[in-house]
């Protein structure tokens, strides 16, 4: 369906969502010269009623840095908190988008994993969607609950997580044409870290890098 989108922005939508009336308005005047604007959300439950819940609170987002190498570090060695029914995407950005990754995971991770070297991404925490939650969603309350930061660290010391990350960091540099110095050698080291996860020793280094880069990966505060 996006390939045959012929307008120069693309909005995604889940069918059991609601969007608010500014939905489009808001992510329009937030997405600048960037290629991917994403809007906060309240959650609801099935009936539409609110839980009075944001999901940008559920996520543990303490917040969103400007830079988009900043971000990178959040969404490769934590988790991406940017959901796709929230999201405004410029139709360029698909000429490198697609096809989607299936080793990401998510269509809306991928696309923010790669925008964060490819056009960059605008946040607000304004609400525009109402998230349902009902019990079968393909992806709700499992992520609602954002993996402490505790919980995340000793996961990824005791255990190959995150190991689809070597091959989205590979596709991010065979795709994007251009990357700043400082760009592809984030890419670099990040590559090598995921690629020696499968043993114990590669998973302490990666402890020990994430304990050198607590604060971007888990917190921008």
């Amino acid at each position: 369906a996006i390939q045959h989108t012929q307008e120069k922005f693309v909005a995604l939508a889940d069918q059991d969502d609601i969007w608010l009336p500014n939905h489009l308005e808001i992510l329009l005047d937030t997405i600048g010269d960037k290629m991917l604007a994403c809007g906060n959300a309240e959650l609801i439950d099935k009936e539409g009623k609110s839980l009075h819940k944001l999901l940008d609170y559920q996520e543990a987002l303490d917040c969103i840095p400007e830079n988009d190498l900043e971000k990178a570090y959040s969404v490769l060695f934590f988790r991406s908190p940017y959901q796709g029914a929230s999201m405004l995407i410029k139709k360029e950005f698909f000429d490198l988008a697609l096809p989607i990754l299936r080793e990401a995971k998510a269509h809306d991770a991928w696309f923010a994993e790669l925008a964060c070297f490819y056009g960059g991404i605008n946040y607000t925490k304004s609400v525009i969607t109402l998230y349902r939650q009902h019990g079968n969603n393909c992806v709700g309350d499992a992520r609602l609950i954002r993996n402490s930061r505790v919980k995340s660290f000793i996961g990824q010391l005791l255990h190959n997580q995150l190991s689809n990350r070597a091959i989205v960091i590979d596709q991010i540099l065979s795709r994007v044409p251009f990357l700043s110095e400082e760009q592809h050698l984030f890419l670099k080291k990040s590559l090598s870290l995921f690629l020696i996860r499968s043993s114990f020793f590669g998973r302490v280094k990666n402890a020990f890098f994430i304990m050198k880069h607590y604060k971007k990966i888990y917190s921008c505060k």
